[in-house]
């Protein structure tokens, strides 16, 4: 219940923000960039050496594919991977003896995560914390399991996270 309540007040709190128009570099970063915009131009950017956010194009060229190219479904997909993010966070406060829902209402609501979701240049923000967190929580598992899987999937999360921006 707790978690249907959190995911509704982000929800609302993010609303204002599918119907927003483009705003600085998003149209040229996203909407007009040929590398996000289908899953052929998106992994060729990934074989790009080094490739210049290749991830966060693919999410991009993966969000057309599954929701279309409207820059509110654009946003939705940010919003959905931000709640991703925010379910992690309360996952790992859980685990070090907090309330995990106000540690993801925080995380979730605060200012400085809020361009992220809202603003689709920013995708990249948004990848870097959900697979940061992942990390964080493969790392846990492997430090106490001693799951050689745990770890490579914790290096592996980390990569992804460091690759997400990744600048020529």
């Amino acid at each position: 219940m707790k978690t249907l309540f959190l995911a509704l007040l982000v929800g609302l709190c993010y609303l204002p923000t599918l119907s927003a128009p483009p705003v600085f570099d998003d149209r040229s970063a996203v909407l007009e960039n040929p590398a996000a915009g289908g899953l052929p131009e998106a992994l060729g950017s990934l074989a790009q050496a080094p490739p210049h956010r290749g991830l966060t194009n693919l999410s991009f060229a993966v969000n057309r594919l599954l929701m279309g190219d409207s820059p509110a479904y654009l946003r939705l997909g940010s919003l959905l991977l931000h709640l991703g993010a925010a379910a992690a966070v309360w996952t790992l406060a859980r685990r070090l003896g907090f309330s995990g829902g106000w540690a993801a209402a925080w995380f979730a609501l605060h200012p400085l995560t809020v361009f992220g979701a809202g603003y689709l240049a920013q995708r990249a923000v948004v990848l870097e914390a959900l697979l940061g967190f992942l990390c964080l929580m493969l790392y846990w598992r492997a430090r106490e399991t001693g799951s050689g899987q745990a770890y490579a999937g914790a290096l592996g999360a980390a990569a992804l996270a460091m690759g997400a921006r990744r600048r020529p």
